[in-house]
């Protein structure tokens, strides 16, 4: 339907009393009628335009009723409340909510009685119909004499938006959740030192509230010997680690001795993470910290102090894995199942335990470059642009970058780095083949796609867990190593393999 007009069509000339000119109505803007072509042309295109426009336009009467619209808005109706709209039939008339026929009524006033151009964002329809949320501007058509004779209404489609607002929000609230779960301290400094989130427990060792530190800097709460350093004491201070993080370096300082205002003494295990924003820019650091001072009086070897560090990492990783997750929340929970899936195949293989030790924590940590990937990419239903792939295709290198620079073994590293490789050399990002590749990268390979397929991705619905051995039993050999499949499906046929919920 294109612009419709009520029984006193807009488009037909009419005479002025007090000239005699014929006059041409553009909704109920009133403007002089030319006698040239041009101007006729013009009017024509802007009709033109004005019905072919993708975004809702209308408008009406004082009495709410439709003067004209557009195919865009008769759409817009019929998907959300299922009816034809007529021209001169009241607007309000076909709008089955009563919240909605409220808050137009409310805006239709404020133009037609005040004059006010009037903007707003809200849902249209409920639940059981099609609920979609509009930026709606009424704009008031005034007389020449200065009459208000009605109202322009021009509505845009923001629904992607919002849901898109919605779940950055949702995603903000699980991650502070999580971090405020834990005993140890987490918080995000920015390059002024300024505290940006803070979990409860950092909050609760000054004795005050996350909200009491956020958006203040650390020299407000601890000593300037503690964050600026004392070289003449051996302090480095808070700052010169920050400074390393905001350079891109992952920062590991394990056995940080800080004496606290009160003079106690206190050991913490901190790391450091660089955090960057869709653009790759760093704006912001992560860290971690645990006060391990109790442990530290109890444990009097070398080997207990390296097992307790080891813990300390695997703690990090797994907090690390958890923020990975935060920013892709559609594949929450893929980096733990690929893990215990890659421990049992490497296991079923005879593996030592070392080796698999290394290859549980890479397979925990092996999407932390997706950090570098925009979310609306990773979160995107529909199919990819080469572009987007492309930017995807980035994280196996990405998060070899952040292991190597963070100083991990380098076989973990390499582990995550070839994680996509297959044995044709059709995979990403070097296109190496099987023998260029290290078994416990062929091992979480197949444990990374067998996952894939089992579980829901925001493009499809899982496949199963049949189709999963299916793939991986038809490449067999071609992208997957042999003794690897087989011992996969050996622990689904035989052993009864199964993911945890």
């Amino acid at each position: 339907m294109g612009i419709s007009n009520s029984k006193n069509d807009l488009n037909k000339p009419s005479k002025s009393a007090a000239t005699g000119r014929g006059k041409k109505t553009i909704g109920k803007i009133a403007v002089p009628q030319s006698t040239t072509a041009n101007t006729e042309n013009q009017y024509n295109m802007l009709q033109s335009l004005i019905d072919s426009a993708n975004i809702p336009i209308f408008s009406v009467d004082s009495d709410y009723s439709y003067i004209s619209f557009n195919k865009s808005h008769a759409s817009m109706m019929k998907s959300i409340y299922g009816v034809d709209i007529q021209p001169g039939n009241c607007l309000l008339d076909y709008m089955t909510m009563q919240a909605d026929r409220e808050k137009a009524r409310v805006n239709l006033d404020r133009a037609l009685l005040k004059g006010e151009r009037v903007i707003e964002e809200a849902y249209l329809g409920d639940e059981s119909l099609s609920r979609l949320y509009f930026e709606i501007f009424y704009i008031p058509t005034i007389s020449p004499a200065g009459e208000i004779k009605g109202v322009l209404v021009l509505a845009r489609d923001i629904t992607r938006r919002k849901q898109a607002e919605e779940s950055i929000l949702n995603s903000k609230l699980l991650l502070q959740s999580v971090i405020d779960a834990t005993p140890d301290f987490i918080y995000v400094k920015d390059f002024e030192h300024r505290f940006i989130l803070v979990n409860r427990s950092f909050a609760k060792s000054q004795n005050l509230s996350p909200q009491d530190m956020i958006g203040r800097p650390d020299t407000d709460f601890f000593s300037e010997e503690l964050c600026l350093g004392n070289p003449g004491k051996g302090v480095a201070g808070f700052h010169a680690d920050d400074l390393q993080a905001f350079q891109g370096h992952l920062v590991q300082n394990p056995g940080n001795i800080v004496t606290w205002a009160d003079g106690s003494r206190h050991i913490y295990d901190t790391y450091k993470i660089p955090l960057t924003d869709q653009s790759g820019k760093i704006y912001a650091a992560i860290v971690f910290s645990r006060d391990s001072t109790e442990r530290q009086r109890v444990e009097d070897s070398v080997e207990a102090t390296r097992n307790a560090s080891q813990r300390t990492l695997l703690s990090v990783i797994d907090t690390i894995a958890k923020v990975v997750e935060m920013h892709d929340p559609h594949t929450a929970g893929h980096q733990q199942r690929v893990a215990a899936l890659a421990a049992a195949i490497a296991r079923e293989m005879k593996l030592d335990d070392s080796r698999i030790e290394n290859l549980i924590i890479a397979a925990k940590i092996h999407d932390i470059g997706k950090m570098y990937v925009p979310t609306d990419i990773l979160s995107k239903p529909g199919k990819l642009t080469d572009i987007e792939l492309s930017m995807i295709i980035t994280h196996a290198q990405g998060s070899y970058d952040i292991l190597w620079k963070a100083e991990f073994p380098k076989q973990v590293a390499l582990m995550v780095l070839q994680h996509h490789e297959r044995l044709d050399g059709s995979g990403y990002p070097n296109e190496l083949k099987g023998e260029q590749m290290l078994t416990e990268s062929k091992i979480l390979a197949v444990a990374d796609v067998v996952e894939a397929i089992v579980s829901n991705r925001p493009y499809r619905l899982a496949f199963g867990i049949d189709k999963a051995l299916e793939e991986i039993s038809n490449n067999r050999g071609k992208l997957y190593d042999p003794e690897v499949v087989d011992a996969c499906l050996k622990l689904f046929n035989e052993k009864g393999f199964k993911f945890e919920e």
